[in-house]
């Protein structure tokens, strides 16, 4: 049995994870991108066809603008929206035990507020970060568990080969 205590950013890092490498997350996020842009800019053309120039101009300099900082500003928000939500939902988490155990057939996890038991079969991936191991589950969950300690990144390799789950490294990852 493997005990740490939970962090905000415990909470965090598999959210930003999750929306950074889910591809259907990602497919709706560049059509929204994509729409904001074209939006914008027929707006901006509307102006120039009703002789608006004042309106033209400036929507279309925001189109402008959105498409070259559009992605850098979308991750800033989501990550700022992010950490508002976790500071007011759950930051009563914040500093409580989390005790893991890697038994045969799967992990089980016991906070505070309750227990999980994740089969390792409907584990789809676990990807080593640097400082996580988020393991993608079949229902489309991310669970990041911490490397807190050698013994538990061993334990976890090795429940890896067991039960041949799918591994990569991805060491420099970063939202």
């Amino acid at each position: 049995m493997y005990t740490y205590k939970l962090s905000l950013d415990d909470i965090l890092n598999p959210l930003l994870y999750d929306i950074s490498t889910n591809e259907k997350k990602i497919a709706k996020r560049k059509r929204s991108f994509w729409y904001i842009i074209a939006m914008t800019a027929l707006i901006g053309i509307g102006g120039f066809v009703f002789e608006d120039l004042f309106i033209g101009t400036t929507f279309l300099g925001i189109a402008a603008l959105y498409l070259f900082f559009g992605n850098w500003y979308t991750r800033l928000a989501y990550k700022r929206a992010l950490r508002r939500s976790i500071r007011k939902n759950y930051s009563s988490l914040a500093g409580s035990p989390i005790r893991l155990k890697i038994n045969d057939d799967h992990l089980y996890i016991d906070t505070e507020s309750g227990d999980a038991s994740y089969l390792f079969s409907s584990f789809i991936t676990v990807t080593e970060t640097y400082a996580y191991f988020m393991t993608r589950l079949d229902n489309d969950q991310v669970l990041g568990i911490p490397k807190f300690s050698t013994e538990l990144e061993r334990g976890i390799k090795k429940m890896i080969t067991d039960h041949d789950i799918p591994y990569r490294e991805h060491p420099d990852w970063k939202y």
